[in-house]
This record gives structure tokens, sequence and C-alpha cells, in this order.
């Protein structure tokens, strides 16, 4: 883990709960980045004293009986798709943010298309946050580490863009920078021209 990483769960007072949603038994190289996120979360475990808690969590094997005769009951649209109503673990990672990944899957020289979950929420007390779809492991460590600052920090530091006189409007300007700054940061524009 790095520095920041330490220090982040050192400074953890109250338990952080996360939950991975992982189907079971992904394709390579899905696979691997189960086992990746696995591995992580257990090394998060060891070094908080505590303070992070987690589950990995099979959407599939979570399902009840009554969610299994849900699956069974699929109709067709009216454009000749088939749809079924979604089941309790389905409406709970909807509303959570994280959306199943159509994966077409090649089982017994056959092409199939699986609905799968590869997502993370971050719990602390009544605020989440949500990786949705775990596509690279390579900045996982510090997307996870970032979204445990912003949930665990007491006050969000203010940034201030100062703009006007036809200079740069970051909202625009700074695009990807400007999306980065606000997870960590209040940021936010003082136009000096309008006064």
């Amino acid at each position: 883990l790095s520095d920041a990483t330490m220090t982040t769960l050192a400074s953890l007072e109250d338990p952080v709960t996360i939950e991975a949603y992982f189907t079971s038994e992904l394709p390579p190289p899905y696979s691997s980045h189960a086992r990746y996120v696995r591995d992580l979360l257990e090394e998060y475990y060891n070094h908080a004293d505590g303070n992070v808690i987690y589950q990995f969590i099979d959407p599939v094997a979570a399902e009840t009986e009554e969610d299994k005769e849900k699956k069974k009951n699929v109709q067709q649209d009216i454009f000749g798709r088939t749809v079924r109503e979604a089941t309790a673990v389905e409406e709970k990672l909807t509303e959570l943010g994280i959306p199943s990944v159509q994966l077409r899957v090649n089982e017994d020289d056959k092409l199939e298309v699986k609905r799968i979950y590869m997502g993370l929420a971050v719990h602390y007390g009544d605020e989440t946050e949500v990786i949705p779809v775990v596509q690279d492991t390579g900045s996982l460590e510090y997307d996870l580490t970032t979204l445990m600052r912003k949930l665990t920090r007491v006050k969000t530091p203010k940034l201030a863009f100062v703009t006007g006189y036809g200079g740069p409007e970051p909202e625009k300007d700074l695009g990807q920078l400007w999306n980065l700054l606000g997870q960590l940061y209040q940021a936010t524009t003082v136009d000096f021209s309008a006064g």
C-alpha cells in the first residue's frame, strides 16, 4: 500500500465498510480483477486496526427464492427483447449506482451474453460512495483511498479559482482536472470582473 493509503488508514477513527459486488467465476481477465480487489481489501483490513470492514458479495448467490422465481418470469417487450422484473439484489445495486455489465462469454462452444457485476460501495456513517465498475486495477488503490478520505473528512477544503477579464473558465477549460479536484475539494470560481 502507498504512504497516502497508510496515512489514511491510520487516521480512521470509525469503521469504514466496503462491499465488493463481484459475480463469481468471472472469465479472464476479469477473474484477476476480482482476485486483485480481494487482495487489496485484505491489505486495507490488515493495516486499519479494525476500522476497515469488507464483504465480498456474489449478487447471484445473495438471491432469495423469490428472486429466483422473478428471474424465471421472462417476457418480451414491444421490441422483441427479453425482459424480466428486477430481483431485490439488482434493485439494491441499481440504487447504489452499481450497474450490471453485459459480457460475452464462450461456454461449451457457445457464445453467451452474461450480466455480471464488478463494483464497490464504500460506506461511512450515513454516507456512501461507489466505484460502479472496476475496469482498471492500476488506479484502484488511489480511487478507493480517495473515496475513503472524502467520506471520513470532517470538513471538505475549499478551492477557488479566480476568473474573469477574458481568462480561462475552469469548469470548461480544465475538464478532467476540474473533475478530479472536485473529488477532494469543494471547487468553485470567483469572478472579479463582475463587480
